[in-house]
């Protein structure tokens, strides 16, 4: 019997982002994996054991004149993409900032991106 995927995007941690996902992990990760596939984000690296994706964005406050002058590489931002599983069929996916500098556009970028991801399904 297939079950129906839902993604509900919510407040986390430190008000960061996080995705609940209908699913358990494995399923969860491979939806993830899809998504930033779908969104052109530059995965840099994986590991399904830990769950992580580590990821190279630049967040929205920080595109237009820095991005002109410098080039969209210099303005990208490393961040984390945790994948736990929660119980049997729910998988919890959270935004973690590596600098934990814990700015508030860094937050609001969190529920975009996020946001974006859950828009995929």
């Amino acid at each position: 019997e297939a079950q129906t995927l839902t993604v509900s995007l919510s407040k986390g941690v430190n008000g960061y982002a996080k995705l609940t996902f209908s699913l358990n992990q494995y399923d969860t990760w491979d939806n993830m994996g899809w998504a930033l596939d779908q969104l052109n984000i530059d995965v840099d690296d994986k590991d399904v054991k830990e769950g992580s994706f580590y990821i190279n964005v630049s967040r929205t406050e920080d595109q237009g004149l820095w991005s002109r002058m410098f080039g969209d590489d210099a303005i990208k931002k490393s961040f984390q993409i945790l994948v736990r599983q929660t119980s049997d069929n729910e998988t919890e996916v959270y935004f973690n900032d590596i600098s934990e500098e814990n700015e508030q556009a860094t937050i609001d970028f969190s529920h975009e991106f996020l946001g974006n991801i859950a828009k995929q399904f």
